[in-house]
């Protein structure tokens, strides 16, 4: 398995009830699929430099987990399906590795 961060924006109306609801259910999927969710840090509402489907905020979260590579294309289509969500980006984090 590989670790990966993805940053997520929500839409700006959700309350926190449903932003935990959304947590819940990233967790959950990453986990259905053979995942293991890391760390949650929360960066809060934030101004966007451009309008996202006329919106001028969003909320901001970056979410760690490990998932075998091979689902990582599933996951990414679940997250296109959720129309709560502004934007998602996922990338490999690089474990770091000590000098030899």
């Amino acid at each position: 398995m590989r670790k990966y961060e993805m940053m997520v924006i929500f839409r700006p109306e959700l309350s926190d009830e449903d932003l935990d609801a959304q947590e819940t259910l990233l967790r959950e999927s990453v986990e259905a699929k053979g995942g293991k969710w890391v760390e949650t840090v929360k960066w809060g509402k934030r101004k966007f430099a451009y309008p996202i489907m006329k919106l001028t905020e969003g909320f901001y979260y970056i979410y760690y987990f490990y998932l075998p590579g091979s689902e990582i294309s599933n996951l990414k289509s679940e997250l296109k399906l959720n129309d709560k969500l502004l934007r998602f980006m996922i990338v490999r984090k690089e474990e770091k590795r000590g000098v030899q």
